[in-house]
């Protein structure tokens, strides 16, 4: 499914399962006070206004699936990879690998160079570690997105007008189409920034387009594939890897949860005590999604459930027998979480399986 933002030069397109957020330079060097951007007589409070609108939209491509990925500019202790014209740069005691006020100025493994903890990437999602502006040069940023099959890049991130352009560009001349998130991007100098994303969007969108945030939330909030990954991430997750905070993760508070296996619940407890009842009887249980069909706020998936009855279950005893039955759950989703959960299973076949006398 194409989704479509309002944007300059024109509206912005792009399928979610072939686009990824790009979040740049999020680090406390430039963003937080008593950091290097500060040192250098700068108002961070211009750069900390991107904080809140990024946290937001990583939030949305989080639960759209979408391939997220940060960038992180900073150089080996021994200066090794920073050229000397860059390193350079500045006035005396304010240049890259000077002591500041949150450890060596933008060297790897320093409390300055890291991320701010609201942006910090989540586990799995790249983090691209590059010595320059642009996050293209020395790195292997193109590898990972091609890999993932990515050819539309949401933007945000620090400065507009240094590293965030700097990698437009270098993405431009790569053939990834960019979207830049005018609120989730800034400068110290706000004329700056203004003129940056005017260069980023003329011509008919020369190296890219500008959006806001709001609007790629919104087009996300109704993709199919953000209505969808609650689902699966509840049958890989919760069902299958039985991590068990990820009931309350994924569950809504007041959810219902119908099942003949196991009986009626409400709330992530109540159906964290129903899976844990299942799986005491059928403790390498596992589903296997065959289909699954996306209607508005409704997700209808098709199952095989397979596993071996290793404990009793509606009063029979363990039996050893390995069991396999078809079905459905229809799911509602709002908010990324599920709020109602009806099983439709081979109950009965499940107990013909374990018990001959059927």
């Amino acid at each position: 499914m194409e989704l479509h933002v309002p944007a300059r030069p024109a509206s912005f397109r792009f399928r979610p399962r072939a686009a990824a957020l790009l979040v740049i330079d999020m680090q406390g060097d430039f963003l937080l006070s008593g950091g290097f951007g500060e040192a250098l007589g700068n108002d961070v409070r211009e750069l900390q206004r991107t904080i809140a609108p990024t946290r937001a939209v990583l939030a949305a491509a989080r639960a759209a699936g979408l391939l997220v990925v940060h960038t992180r500019e900073g150089h080996r202790s021994d200066l090794s990879d920073c050229p000397p014209a860059k390193r350079a740069q500045g006035r005396e005691g304010l240049r890259i690998g000077d002591p500041g006020p949150r450890g060596r100025i933008l060297v790897r493994g320093e409390p300055g160079w890291d991320f701010v903890p609201e942006l910090a990437p989540a586990p799995g999602e790249p983090v691209i570690d590059k010595p320059g502006k642009g996050a293209f040069h020395a790195t292997d940023l193109e590898a990972v997105l091609r890999n993932h099959g990515v050819e539309a890049l949401l933007v945000a991130g620090v400065t507009t007008e240094v590293c965030v352009q700097t990698t437009v560009r270098e993405a431009n001349d790569r053939g990834f189409r960019c979207l830049v998130l005018a609120d989730c991007v800034a400068s110290y100098f706000p004329e700056y920034h203004r003129v940056t994303l005017d260069m980023i969007a003329a011509q008919g969108g020369i190296a890219g387009s500008v959006g806001d945030s709001a609007d790629v939330i919104a087009a996300l909030a109704g993709a199919p594939e953000a209505i969808e990954r609650p689902v699966l991430r509840f049958y890989e997750e919760a069902l299958n890897a039985g991590r068990e905070d990820a009931f309350t993760e994924l569950l809504a508070p007041d959810v219902a949860y119908y099942n003949p296996a196991t009986g009626t619940a409400r709330g992530p407890g109540g159906v964290l005590a129903a899976i844990r009842g299942l799986r005491a009887a059928f403790p390498d249980l596992h589903y296997t999604v065959e289909d699954l069909l996306v209607d508005g706020d409704r997700v209808a998936a098709r199952f095989t459930l397979r596993g071996t009855h290793h404990g009793p279950f509606r009063g029979k005893a363990a039996t050893g027998r390995s069991v396999e039955v078809g079905g459905s759950t229809h799911y509602r989703v709002a908010g990324g979480k599920l709020t109602e959960v009806r099983v439709f299973a081979d109950f009965l076949g499940l107990m013909r399986q374990i018990d001959a006398d059927l």
